[in-house]
């Protein structure tokens, strides 16, 4: 139970290897989803999880799952960006086209450059930041 605690490994979803069935920690490492393919060579840091995190993270689970929720959409004024993203792709010769994707996927990324928090995810047992 340990070792599939640490290694964030839902210990339901195994069928064990060893006598009448039991899981053993082999069956739990193999189980374990891979981390190079997860962040592909990127450095990661897992930050533990305080008892007050595990509360919030259950809570906030439950709120998902039994209260009715709704999405908010926005309308935003690009005009500047259309512009922008006109004078580039002509001055590249159709070398290379931009979309608005093109500028969206940008500014994400470099918002989970300047703020590192955005960048992590649930691993159970602790957060795993990239």
């Amino acid at each position: 139970k340990k070792v599939a605690s640490e290694q964030g490994v839902d210990l339901a979803t195994l069928s064990g290897s060893g006598p009448g069935g039991r899981i053993r920690a082999a069956d739990v490492f193999a189980g374990a989803p891979s981390v190079a393919a997860a962040v592909h060579g990127a450095a990661f840091t897992d930050i533990p999880l305080s008892s007050v995190r595990k509360v919030i993270a259950q809570r906030l689970t439950q709120s998902k799952q039994t209260i009715p929720h709704y999405y908010l959409t926005v309308e935003v004024e690009i005009s500047k960006l259309q512009s922008l993203r006109q004078q580039l792709n002509q001055s590249a010769s159709g070398d290379l086209k931009l979309s608005i994707n093109d500028f969206i996927i940008k500014a994400s990324a470099l918002t989970m450059k300047h703020v590192p928090e955005v960048n992590s995810s649930w691993m159970e047992s602790f957060i795993r930041r990239v």
